[in-house]
């Protein structure tokens, strides 16, 4: 969909993986920055919504990112025992 979404103007920007993003460099699209060959850890998680739900339900929006983002934070800390994460 966001794939589609980019070849349609609909958004400007997104986040894919290989499958999608190859085809879209070969049409033009431009890549800023191919996550598997950059020398730093990162979390491929991906979340979208609608403005509508956005404007209708900002708190849920609001605790739902911070939890992502604080279980990110926490994961990534090197006191964080190994066997949490299992």
């Amino acid at each position: 969909i966001r794939s589609q979404a980019l070849l349609t103007d609909t958004i400007a920007a997104t986040h894919l993986g290989y499958t999608f993003a190859a085809p879209l460099k070969r049409q033009g699209f431009t890549n800023l920055g191919d996550l598997a060959q950059l020398p730093i850890p990162f979390q491929s998680t991906g979340i979208m919504t609608k403005r509508s739900f956005i404007n209708s339900s900002p708190e849920v929006v609001e605790k739902v990112l911070r939890g992502i983002v604080g279980s990110m934070a926490f994961i990534a800390q090197p006191a964080t025992p190994t066997g949490l994460l299992h």
